[in-house]
């Protein structure tokens, strides 16, 4: 039996993808789980690695898109499509994880019954490792889980969430999004009110992102494209999320506005004056809060 899907939307990671895959696999309890890898067209060998690695790893699935889609949303789907597990995580191309810590979280879920499971992080920047994400208080139930997730967490895609959930409620991540899927993502999943937990653990162990911005992937840029994206992701989240009176703005926007500028400064050549009056502009209609 399948207890876990890992699902690894790829693009020209030749240089990350086998270091990825084989610290997925660094577990006893390889044989519960599948690693489901969804190729976005890559034009270098990131296929080959994968093939490679299928010849000494039977849970490997290798899928590619028929066309590139331009952000892991559409691999991602994907992804949860064809999964088999009862739940399911996502893990990028370029950074690993903690397979023992993962197993470990696997069966707190599993034994709690939970449809959503999420812990910290940790920030790998080459030489030193920092914790991220962590949530210092006692979280008193789901909707407490998750506008504590919403407040003092970025919106990774390092948890653990039940496969029928997200078919039975038909989530899937925004395709239109170059940057901010994840926000909605979760968003939408927290708009159904899932027995959400806080597990004060980690599995996921981020990359730093490249300073070079000559040579930054399709998620990793900022300019106009990726700031619009972002207010528009936000004004989504917002939406959603009051259904279930989650106030985003409330909980998140001040530093997702901090995030967003040093973005802009650390990884693009600036953005136009257009965009610039369009963040000015949603700043100003957001700061009662």
């Amino acid at each position: 039996m399948i207890k876990l899907s890992v699902v690894m939307a790829t693009y020209n990671a030749k240089d990350s993808i086998e270091q990825a895959i084989l610290s997925i696999e660094s577990t006893v309890r390889k044989d519960e789980l599948e690693i489901i890898a969804v190729d976005d067209c890559s034009s270098d060998n990131t296929c080959d690695i994968i093939k490679t690695l299928q010849k000494n790893y039977s849970n490997i699935k290798l899928y590619k898109m028929e066309k590139n889609s331009g952000s892991p949303s559409e691999p991602r789907n994907f992804g949860i499509k064809n999964a088999e597990g009862k739940y399911i995580t996502f893990v990028d191309d370029d950074d690993t994880v903690n397979a023992d810590n993962l197993m470990d979280m696997l069966d707190i879920v599993l034994e709690k019954e939970a449809d959503f499971g999420k812990g910290y992080l940790i920030n790998f920047d080459g030489k030193n490792k920092t914790v991220e994400n962590r949530i210092g208080s006692e979280c008193k139930g789901s909707f407490d889980t998750m506008e504590k997730i919403i407040q003092y967490q970025s919106t990774t895609s390092d948890f653990l969430i039940k496969r029928d959930f997200l078919i039975k409620h038909n989530v899937k991540y925004n395709s239109n999004l170059k940057i901010g899927e994840d926000t909605v993502f979760t968003s939408e999943i927290f708009s159904h009110n899932p027995n959400a937990i806080y597990i004060d653990n980690y599995f996921w162990i981020r990359s730093t992102i490249p300073e070079d911005i000559s040579n930054l992937s399709s998620t990793q840029n900022c300019g106009d494209k990726e700031v619009l994206d972002q207010i528009n992701a936000w004004r989504k989240s917002y939406e959603i999320l009051s259904k279930v009176s989650i106030n985003y703005y409330k909980l998140r926007l001040p530093a997702s506005l901090r995030n967003i500028l040093i973005s802009i400064v650390r990884y693009s050549n600036g953005i136009s004056k257009e965009c610039f009056k369009e963040l000015s502009n949603f700043a100003k209609e957001t700061e009662i809060y």
